[in-house]
């Protein structure tokens, strides 16, 4: 299961999708005045996270038992992104 040796490994999960440039312009009525997230990407994004570590977990089982000092670790962005994008002015911007 490890690759050459490796004890840590670290799996990032998907931003909010739907608060994506890209996204909002192609699925906005009106892309240059209406700005905000399109929830029904971000939802899948969070949704895809929730299986990512669902998955992970049941990894680091696996290999607990085979390799009980190697670690696989889950590294949130959907969540820091997601804040800063709701509570810009916090954050300067």
């Amino acid at each position: 299961m490890l690759v050459e040796g490796a004890r840590k490994i670290a799996i990032t999960g998907v931003p909010p999708m739907g608060c994506l440039p890209l996204m909002i312009t192609l699925n906005s009525p009106n892309a240059f005045f209406q700005r905000g997230c399109i929830d029904k990407y971000s939802s899948i994004a969070r949704d895809y996270n929730l299986l990512l570590q669902h998955e992970l977990h049941g990894m680091q089982l696996q290999l607990n038992m085979s390799t009980p000092d190697a670690k696989i670790y889950y590294v949130d962005t959907y969540k820091p992104i997601a804040d800063m994008i709701q509570a810009r002015k916090r954050f300067g911007l």
